[in-house]
């Protein structure tokens, strides 16, 4: 009976791809083959995707995302291999073949979309920054010379940028591999603030720093795939139009309390 399952939902995607008179994308088949969906994703973004050290379990509202495309494809949310990815990496794993699609606070631009398929937004989150309480910074209008940290390979950067033009302003800023050493730089005192997405930086928030309330550029996140597999793309894409109009995402969102992160 399962083999009969996967033979439907094989001729479903396929009869997708051919219906939109697109050639059929051999992603699609492969990765029913294999048996199993590989899905890049976070493992400290705390909502999005966080690895839980007690269960050796991935949580948050993307992996779940990835767990459902995983069931509309094989009739198994099991059939899901998770691949964790950094900023700085996450496109390289696509670029590569180590995974199918990466869902990982994967901003969507115009300049990304040349180099690779992303989905329609699933969460829209902002631009902040996080600062030690006793730095006396309070919002952007303080930042005039500082130095910022940022994550490698994120949009970032130019938001902060952008802000502190508007203003007259301007700042250095340094860039780091992971969330985890731009947090401890902060700590350390070599840098006077980080910035990153709202949601990334509450997951790095002690008793010594604190999120300011400023917000800056809205960030459209999407889920990722390489640019040749547009029926997987499409069918990701048609599966996310569904759970926003069944209350799917919306239910996902208050679950990991993601509708109070702006």
């Amino acid at each position: 009976m399962k083999n009969i399952i996967v033979a439907l939902v094989v001729c479903c995607v396929l009869a997708f791809s051919a219906s939109c008179g697109k050639k059929v994308d051999p992603a699609v088949a492969n990765i029913i083959k294999r048996g199993r969906l590989i899905a890049g994703v976070k493992e400290d973004v705390q909502g999005f995707a966080k690895l839980n050290a007690s269960t050796g379990e991935y949580e948050g509202i993307e992996t779940e995302l990835a767990k459902l495309i995983a069931g509309a494809i094989f009739g198994d949310p099991a059939k899901i291999e998770f691949v964790p990815v950094t900023d700085k990496k996450r496109s390289t794993y696509l670029d590569n073949g180590d995974v199918d699609i990466i869902i990982a606070t994967y901003t969507i631009t115009d300049e990304r979309k040349k180099q690779w398929n992303f989905s329609q937004s699933y969460y829209t989150d902002a631009v902040g920054l996080l600062a030690r309480k006793d730095s006396g910074l309070k919002s952007i209008d303080d930042f005039d010379g500082k130095n910022i940290g940022v994550s490698i390979n994120t949009t970032t950067q130019a938001a902060i940028v952008a802000a502190l033009d508007e203003k007259g302003k301007s700042a250095g800023f340094t860039q780091f591999a992971t969330y985890a050493d731009m947090r401890n730089a902060l700590l350390g005192g070599k840098i006077d603030a980080c910035s990153s997405d709202r949601s990334i930086l509450r997951s790095y928030l002690t008793e010594e720093i604190v999120l300011l309330d400023d917000r800056f550029a809205p960030q459209d996140y999407g889920i990722a795939s390489r640019l040749e597999d547009k029926a997987l793309a499409a069918y990701i894409d048609n599966l996310l139009s569904t759970w926003k109009s069944d209350g799917t995402l919306g239910k996902l969102v208050l679950r990991f309390g993601l509708d109070a992160q702006l």
